[in-house]
């Protein structure tokens, strides 16, 4: 934001002593009340036995169904303080009077819904709408009870934390199995919470702190605003500044929307607007959102309404803003035009045999019709464009075994493009196959925007799921997700990857897309295309990479701000702000071309000289000095039955009919500790794991043979490239261990375990595999990873430096220092200060003195 303008503080009250870096989280009290309310009130559950509306007869409402309800209770009690507070709606009774009763509250919840309006209280919608099943009422003493515990908190400064991160710990006892993990226990008759491990989890479910929030809009947002509030005469920038609108399609707290409702009402203040007219009117028109969670678009539109009060201004229903739906799930009148791809008729993991050949049938039907169809594009008729989107989706949706399901044909048809056989079937065919899937049509869900070009901004933090992690929303999701991102994105890409996909698709020409992203993306290779897309029609504006403090989730994040290059004159583009850590820190010095392979090396603090080497123009690399290998599943399934624990302490010679198995676990810098640590292999523990090569099957037999040879042996996780010499060829790797056998007249063994455990090659790989490992300072390494590093120019100091190898790799630390500065001289680099690699090799156990052994000690 310019120094200029100030801004307009529409945030709650933070709590003296809690951090700006983070969301105000709610203390053990407030946590403790959260837990007694809804544990009172489900105890209280109570619907009519008779359905035909007795209400003389009750009994207790067990269905775990109902605790989506009793959340939205409790967000919704504590939005209706707060809203008290600020004077916009009446107090409620004071907890535990005689007035705190289940049907006061039922009943001013649906005036503020506007089931039944009042010319006294605003309409707000969102939380005060929905809550427990129809007909479900909670009895008066509990009410009074959970009301009690509740509000009894909110007063002092230990319950100032806010909505969405009141929300956020109601979904981290959330569960799937609610009568299991938070539902009622039956046997008691109570109701008693639990913190569930997957609840949160399984959405991805994790806000964002301030300072990551303002990151983002620092760099999408503000040159935005910039633009609009010069972009003519002075006396229309209020307008333009109103017309500008900003997304987030996956909504959460509504943090993103709340910050750029803020910025850009503190413009419209700067240029005469009252501070209450001008949050109030940049919350009406400015921001948009989307949430897969209806309780988070809730949360979000009381997050808004909270700021537009808190200025003095007037809340109202945001309904018509903030949109229920899967963001990703989905058509757009391009895919529609082009008809329904054959990708929706692929059969997926999983599907059984006779599903998939009712599936072919389905697309043997599919190809005549495309066939008869001759390239034309679907026409949509004028009031047929939710119809055709919802069974453009269910083509993909329907079950591979449905009976009757969308093809082609049937899809031009629905579109009102021709007649169809069996309509009303098909039509219910549809609205079962897109029932629960939420589909969110951006271009009918905000029509005004669609019209207009689409959003300025979109900006957010969507929800980290990777298909592994994600359970069921593989499958046929998937095969939609992947259309509508034009087929982009490996079987192992993170949702947030499409998600950025879907922000460059959404914003108008000339607009910018900023997302907080898992910093797997800068290097996963199931993204590649992604990035290569990107990077082929936007300008990468900003890249961050945090510290790893920024979330309760064991994941780094990394921010990516994206402008469209079309109307940012085309040609080179500037070098995009690369940042780091908190608070973010700028990166200076070359970087190379960032639209080629992977992005880390932008936000990697010492990329070392290697960068300007990689890729040159006939510059050998490791695979033009030595044969680089990675053994896959096949290998590690031969060897079941086969791996046993060993006899003694020495390694075996392979001569005796055994060889010591060597996992990634067993390799340091320099070191191996078979014999000293444990290895896993195959759900079991071992010591000395040993495999017994006279009875490997034939196959695995000559596999064996030609591992058992002189080679380097290298792990592929850990804080340095860590590799070990087996110069006596007696080890066997086991997946992913990766073997480097020297080539003819090449460098020696030695010699290229001192270009691997060089400073130069550490950086450039942490440069390159970014975000592929685990923890924030880890490599994750593959074979074409290694086979990528450049080869060293010098060999004269490269033998140098592997005779300096052995004491470096025992910790002595003068040694460490000759080694980098020999491999420097090696590589034609200037001797320099490797703070990183220094720190990686500290961080191992082994030093002088370590028990840690090599091949034949």
């Amino acid at each position: 934001m310019p120094a200029d303008v100030a801004p307009v503080d529409v945030a709650p009250a933070r709590p003296q002593g809690q951090s700006s870096r983070q969301s105000s989280r709610p203390s053990r009290a407030v946590q403790r009340a959260l837990v007694t309310a809804v544990e009172a009130w489900g105890d209280g559950l109570r619907r009519p036995l008779v359905p035909s509306g007795d209400d003389g007869g009750v009994g207790p409402a067990d269905d775990p169904g109902a605790l989506p309800g009793l959340v939205r209770l409790v967000l919704r009690l504590v939005l209706h303080r707060r809203l008290a507070d600020l004077g916009v709606l009446p107090a409620p009774p004071a907890p535990g009077s005689a007035e705190d009763t289940w049907e006061a509250h039922r009943r001013l919840a649906a005036t503020v819904a506007g089931d039944h309006p009042s010319a006294d209280l605003p309409v707000l919608g969102g939380l005060f709408r929905g809550g427990l099943p129809p007909r479900t009422r909670i009895v008066d003493e509990a009410w009074r009870r959970g009301t009690e515990a509740l509000l009894g908190v909110l007063d002092g400064e230990e319950g100032a934390c806010d909505l969405g991160a009141l929300h956020q710990l109601l979904l981290s006892l959330a569960a799937d199995d609610a009568r299991q993990e938070l539902g009622q226990e039956v046997d008691q008759g109570r109701w008693v919470l639990r913190r569930s491990a997957t609840g949160r989890r399984s959405t991805g479910s994790w806000y964002t702190p301030p300072d990551v929030v303002d990151l983002v809009l620092d760099h999408a947002l503000e040159p935005v605003l910039d633009a609009a509030e010069a972009g003519g005469p002075e006396a229309a920038a209020t307008a333009r500044l109103l017309g500008v609108r900003v997304c987030d399609p996956a909504v959460g707290a509504g943090d993103f929307l709340v910050a750029a409702a803020a910025r850009i009402a503190a413009r419209l203040v700067r240029l005469g607007t009252d501070p209450s007219r001008a949050v109030q009117d940049a919350v009406a028109t400015c921001v948009r959102g989307v949430d897969l969670d209806p309780v988070a678009v809730d949360v979000a539109a009381a997050a808004l309404q909270l700021c537009v009060a808190r200025a003095g201004g007037t809340p109202s229903d945001l309904g018509h803003h903030l949109r229920h739906g899967d963001a990703l799930l989905g058509a757009t009148p391009t895919l529609l035009e082009r008809g329904l791809p054959a990708l929706a008729l692929s059969a997926v993991a999983g599907e059984p045999r006779e599903a998939r050949t009712v599936l072919s049938a389905h697309r043997r039907r599919h190809v005549r019709e495309v066939a008869a169809a001759a390239g034309d594009p679907v026409s949509v008729t004028p009031g047929q464009e939710a119809p055709a989107a919802d069974a453009w989706c269910a083509g993909f949706l329907a079950p591979a075994e449905a009976v009757l399901r969308v093809t082609d044909g049937s899809l031009r048809a629905l579109a009102g493009d021709g007649a169809v056989d069996a309509a009303e079937q098909l039509a219910a065919a549809v609205a079962s196959a897109v029932g629960e899937a939420a589909l969110l049509h951006w271009h009918l869900a905000f029509p005004d925007v669609h019209a207009a070009g689409g959003f300025d901004v979109v900006v957010g933090n969507p929800p980290f799921l990777s298909p592994l992690r994600a359970g069921a929303r593989v499958s046929r999701r998937r095969l939609l997700v992947r259309a509508a991102a034009d087929g982009l994105g490996g079987p192992k890409a993170d949702d947030s990857a499409y998600f950025l996909l879907l922000g460059t698709r959404i914003t108008r020409p000339g607009g910018r897309c900023g997302m907080v992203l898992p910093d797997s993306f800068l290097s996963a290779a199931d993204v590649a295309d992604v990035r290569a897309h990107l990077a082929g029609s936007r300008d990468l504006t900003a890249v961050w990479r945090g510290d790893g403090t920024e979330f309760d989730a064991a994941v780094t994040p990394v921010v990516v701000v994206l402008a469209d290059r079309a109307t940012a004159g085309g040609g080179a583009s500037a070098e995009p702000a690369r940042l780091v850590g908190r608070p973010p820190r700028r990166l200076t010095g070359e970087t190379g071309d960032w639209r080629t392979a992977g992005w880390g090396h932008l936000v990697t603090e010492n990329v070392g000289g290697l960068g300007g080497l990689a890729g040159r123009a006939g510059g050998a690399v490791l695979a033009d000095l030595a044969e680089v290998t990675a053994d896959y599943r096949d290998q590690f399934y031969g060897l079941r039955g086969h791996v046993h624990e060993a006899e003694g302490d020495a390694l075996p010679d392979p001569a005796s009919g055994l060889a010591a198995l060597v996992t990634t676990g067993l390799i340091d810098p320099g070191v191996l500790r078979w014999g000293e640590a444990t290895a896993r292999f195959d759900g079991r523990t071992y010591r000395r794991p040993v495999v017994h090569l006279r009875g490997l099957p034939a196959a695995m037999a000559a596999w064996a043979q030609r591992r058992l040879r002189p080679k380097l042996l290298v792990a592929t996780q850990g804080r340095t490239v860590e590799v070990v010499l087996d110069e006596d060829g007696v080890l066997l790797p086991c997946v992913p261990v990766v073997s480097v056998v020297p080539r003819p007249d090449g460098p020696s063994l030695a010699e290229l375990a001192a270009l691997l455990s060089s400073p130069a090659v550490h950086d450039w790989l942490r440069a390159r595999t970014l975000g592929a490992g685990l923890g924030h300072r880890t490599l994750k390494l593959a074979a074409s990873d290694l086979r990528a590093v450049p080869a060293p120019t010098d060999r004269e100091a490269l033998g140098r430096a592997a005779r300096v190898l052995p004491a470096a790799a025992l910790g002595d630390r003068d040694r460490e220092d000759a080694l980098a500065a020999l491999t420097d001289r090696a590589f034609g680099l200037p001797v320099t200060e490797h703070t990183d690699w220094a720190a990686a090799r500290a961080s191992y156990v082994a030093g002088p003195g370590s028990s840690g052994r090599t091949p034949g000690t």
